[in-house]
């Protein structure tokens, strides 16, 4: 009984994971703006209903409502600061009881018969709780607790002059009422959540087998580039024992020309070798095969990686222009993120026609790295959220459907981030925001070999 009650208050379920709590907070942030505009619209309204009804009561005593407007600033600017994120919902909570402690002022202010301080109140608290409830995802036990603290805060500042045991019983049975609500909500908002995480694993799954596709495709192209530097190796290793032979058997003089021939060759299997090491990291990093756990992630290092696959696999395209700055590290997926950036990049080419070309550059603001792709082909503007959107293309005489962006999307998102699309006629601009510490907890999708 006591553990039943216990997931029903807090959803501990819901509450470990971190991706469903990135959306929580998200959905909270909103509710702050939306209670902001509550806290900063109520007081007007009431203002502008009391000018036009002449002898009417006013609702709020003039510091009450200076208040809810300084109150209702307070609360836009919290909710548009990034750093609020996972406390949006605490500070929903600080905000409505805020919101509840000045009605309560203005009520005793204005209403001095302790049945209609009651029902007031019981008003201002269904007003509350519920905007509470439709604005942000609470758990019962914070709906609870938004209520409680109005409460306590009518019957601090009343002294006894409200009906305490109406107010008690109204109190409880409408914090139960709005505290079941919240919980049908939220359990509703976490069983949403595993279904588009279903449908996500299933789309990663597909991404990343086009991904290890284009690998397989830039094998072919890696191998001629291989060919140069293990030609200069092979050279070099025939090469050296004859020098060595006719070094031991030459004069003085000879011998210096021969050495210095040596070192020639050194020289070109050191270079050869380096290359041929650089090669072969380049490719575990993006293959990352033991590499599918949550870790620090250099974009810059992932871009140049990416960039270099994707032209290995487009011959004959331009070069993508990488505009990268020193960028802190993320937390992520390696290999997730170099199958969102190279869907990005191969759609970025497609729609770029010759002499220009794609141009990719990163920066950072605030919480935040940001990764910039733009290209020549023209989107209008109304057209730029539905490149998400699953769309059906002819190849090879068949009909198939494209995931890639809707997929691309949803993978950002579970690593906390954001992608937007800008158009115009002389180009798009793809815009990817990680944050720096985002952390996805959810269990890597399986590995799909080429």
């Amino acid at each position: 009984m006591r553990s039943a009650l216990w997931e029903w208050l807090a959803e501990p379920a819901a509450e470990h994971s971190a991706e469903f709590l990135t959306e929580v907070h998200r959905l909270a942030r909103r509710g702050l703006l939306i209670a902001g505009a509550v806290q900063i619209g109520m007081p007007i309204a009431g203002r502008l209903v009391w000018a036009a009804l002449p002898g009417s009561k006013p609702l709020f005593p003039m510091w009450v409502f200076w208040s809810f407007l300084a109150l209702g600033a307070l609360t836009v600017l919290t909710a548009r600061l990034d750093r609020t994120g996972r406390f949006s919902r605490m500070a929903f909570l600080l905000t409505g009881i805020a919101t509840l402690t000045l009605l309560v002022c203005g009520d005793l202010r204005l209403h001095s018969s302790p049945q209609e301080l009651a029902m007031r109140f019981l008003i201002d608290l269904t007003t509350v709780t519920f905007v509470g409830v439709a604005a942000a995802p609470l758990l019962p036990w914070q709906v609870l607790l938004l209520g409680g603290g109005g409460v306590l805060a009518l019957l601090v500042l009343s002294g006894g002059r409200v009906d305490l045991s109406f107010t008690l019983a109204g109190s409880t049975t409408h914090l139960l009422l709005a505290a079941v609500l919240a919980g049908v909500s939220y359990r509703r908002l976490w069983k949403a959540f595993l279904r588009q995480q279903e449908t996500l694993q299933a789309q990663s799954r597909l991404l990343l087998t086009e991904y290890s596709a284009t690998l397989s495709k830039v094998a072919a192209a890696l191998s001629h580039e291989m060919n140069t530097p293990l030609g200069a190796l092979s050279s070099v290793a025939a090469t050296m024992p004859a020098l060595l032979e006719r070094y031991a058997a030459a004069s003085p003089s000879r011998q210096t020309e021969l050495l210095a021939t040596g070192r020639e060759l050194c020289r070109t299997a050191a270079d050869s070798a380096a290359r041929l090491a650089d090669m072969v990291a380049r490719l575990r990093r993006l293959s990352n095969l033991d590499r599918a756990e949550v870790q620090q992630v250099d974009l810059n290092a992932l871009l140049r990686d990416v960039a270099a696959l994707v032209e290995a696999a487009r011959p004959g395209v331009p070069p993508v222009d990488l505009r990268l700055v020193p960028l802190p590290p993320v937390s992520g997926r390696p290999q997730e993120l170099s199958a969102v950036f190279t869907a990005l990049l191969h759609n970025a080419l497609e729609a770029t026609s010759a002499p220009a070309r794609v141009v990719v550059s990163t920066g950072s603001r605030n919480a935040h790295v940001e990764v910039s792709i733009h290209d020549s082909g023209p989107l209008a503007p109304e057209e730029a959220q539905a490149v998400f959107n699953p769309h059906f293309m002819v190849a090879a005489n068949r009909v198939r459907a494209n995931w890639s962006l809707l997929t691309c999307r949803q993978i950002v998102l579970a690593h906390g981030g954001d992608i937007q699309v800008a158009g115009s006629t002389g180009g798009k601009t793809v815009c990817v925001r990680l944050p720096r510490d985002s952390a996805p907890a959810r269990e890597p999708h399986p590995q799909v070999s080429a």
